[in-house]
């Protein structure tokens, strides 16, 4: 049963023709059900159970966690992060800036830390300087008793997973997928695990939003027109989120859509932009700048609306403001995010709104799932290969020289 709800604001029809390249993309690559392990990885049951014990032990024994990653190894962890209700404060170490560094170690009492290092590759340069420095910083504030602090998550016999053999942490493989297709791997079930979700429920989601996406009339088959159809017209994707909640989400789905199709001179340009605040800055440029954009708004149709958060009828007289008095922090919110899709309509521009009530597991698995297959729809359709970043890995070569 889909919890997200799907609409188009078109300035143009999309033709037909667009439908039925998407209808027979589908059948192609969903003929064979054997794609579903692209998607979601092969955790056994015990591997689940070693993965929510870890998450426990992590919220029994510290107050702070500093998660150190790069890429998709940050943002799925902070998609979940947002999304969910973390019992420990999480802080996030992601680049070598050395203020940064000592600012989020000052956020925290190390004695009661636990730090969750993440790299696919075992080599991220980033991530193997900042672990040094941090078992170094560690070491001299506890001496060696420093293995029970970390907790790695990485591929086997790499630089990163011999330095947590050396310092006994402990380490869950990373699965065999790119990192920003792990969202249902060991990386995105101990994200969702230290995020208060229900690891299970998020698998047989994700696993039931499949089998419902991959259908003829869903929301993805129509994302995917959509898609196609604008990016022969347009350049770039403005991606609006209406909830700070969806940070993390909105972060990895621009990763997605850049490290998926920006190949062989073809492409997207998914730019993120953080709705109500960037009204006072960028929508200017969206209702009258180049019309080289498209959107798509995401929000969430809020089920518990915070009544003692409103604007009393003395304030409203003694300061002369044009409130009514049933005005509420989630009305003025919603009346600007409304008036925004308005104004875009009005200006010819072409909106799709993807709204959810559920903001938990189900609306994760369903939301993610759907991405995923529609950038790898996305890929068949313009002929390129959604796996892989081989530009980037160019340039990792080079640094590692």
């Amino acid at each position: 049963m889909s919890v997200i709800e799907h609409k188009f604001f078109l300035s143009e029809q999309i033709p037909n023709s667009y439908r039925d390249k998407v209808e027979r993309c589908r059948k192609d690559l969903f003929a064979d059900m054997q794609n579903i392990p692209l998607l979601l990885s092969s955790e056994t049951d015990e591997d689940i159970i070693k993965i929510k014990n870890i998450a426990r032990r992590i919220e029994n024994d510290f107050k702070f966690l500093v998660i150190i990653g790069t890429g998709a190894s940050e943002s799925i962890p902070r998609m979940f992060c947002n999304l969910g209700r973390p019992k420990l404060q999480i802080e996030f170490l992601m680049t070598l800036d050395q203020y940064t560094f000592d600012a989020v170690l000052n956020r925290c009492n190390l004695k009661e830390t636990a730090f969750l290092v993440i790299s696919k590759s075992g080599v991220t340069v980033e991530v193997t300087a900042l672990t040094l420095f941090l078992i170094r910083k560690m070491r001299d504030e506890l001496g060696n008793k420093i293995s029970t602090h970390f907790y790695f998550i990485t591929s086997e016999n790499t630089p990163i997973f011999k330095l947590a053999k050396d310092i006994g942490a402990t380490i869950l493989k990373h699965a065999n997928i790119g990192g920003r297709f792990a969202s249902f791997s060991s990386l995105g079930f101990l994200s969702a695990a230290l995020s208060g979700m229900n690891v299970d429920a998020l698998i047989d989601d994700a696993k039931e939003a499949f089998l419902e996406l991959i259908q003829p009339d869903s929301w993805v088959m129509e994302g995917v027109e959509y898609n196609y159809f604008m990016s022969h017209k347009f350049s770039s994707n403005i991606f609006m989120y209406y909830h700070d909640s969806l940070y993390g989400l909105s972060l990895w789905v621009r990763q997605l859509i850049a490290e998926s199709l920006g190949k062989d001179g073809k492409g997207l340009n998914s730019i993120v932009s953080n709705g109500v605040l960037d009204h006072h800055s960028q929508l200017q440029l969206y209702l009258e700048g180049l019309n080289d954009k498209f959107f798509t708004v995401l929000s969430f149709k809020s089920q518990e609306v915070r009544k003692d958060y409103f604007v009393s009828e003395e304030e409203i007289a003694k300061y002369g403001l044009d409130f009514n008095s049933d005005t509420t922090l989630y009305s003025i919110h919603e009346l600007q995010m409304n008036l925004a899709i308005e104004a875009l309509i009005e200006s010819n521009k072409n909106v799709r709104v993807i709204t959810s009530l559920n903001s938990g597991e189900k609306f994760i698995a369903e939301f993610v799932m759907g991405m995923m297959l529609e950038v790898m729809m996305f890929a068949y359709l313009i002929d390129i290969n959604p796996f892989g970043q081989p530009a980037v890995e160019i340039m990792k070569e080079k640094l590692k020289r």
